[in-house]
């Protein structure tokens, strides 16, 4: 098995002359045209939870369901997302973000625990 070795301006060079598809396709593996995608991952910030205090005033918060009905081991997940916008950079944190498969009324038992998370954060913010 032959692997080739180019130098990280090589590999840079080629993403750029033969675009980020095709170069995404052939030497990462990843044949995903990153112009069709949703998310733009280059966009996409990590950030350390210790250094960001959610119960700060700036902080909105949002809440997103993906449902499912999680009769198998085969059901589809659920998935519920906790986002915590910020009012002065408009920049957007996962706060929270638990994926797993359950029943229907497990999904109900969930967002309401979600909820009583995020109204203990905001009563720090009095």
């Amino acid at each position: 098995m032959f692997i080739n070795s180019f130098s990280y301006y090589d590999l840079m060079f080629m993403k750029v002359t033969e675009g980020a598809a095709s170069f995404n396709s052939e030497e990462q593996n990843e044949p995903i045209d990153p112009e069709d995608c949703l998310f733009n991952e280059e966009k996409f910030d990590y950030y350390n939870p210790h250094d960001v205090n959610f119960a700060d005033k700036d902080f909105d918060f949002y809440g997103f369901v993906d449902p499912s009905l999680g009769k198998s081991k085969k059901s589809d997940f659920s998935a519920i997302v906790t986002v915590a916008k910020s009012r002065s950079t408009g920049y957007m944190y996962v706060a929270d973000a638990d994926v797993d498969r359950r029943l229907p009324s497990a999904i109900i038992d969930a967002v309401l625990s979600k909820a009583v998370w995020i109204k203990k954060i905001i009563r720090k913010k009095v």
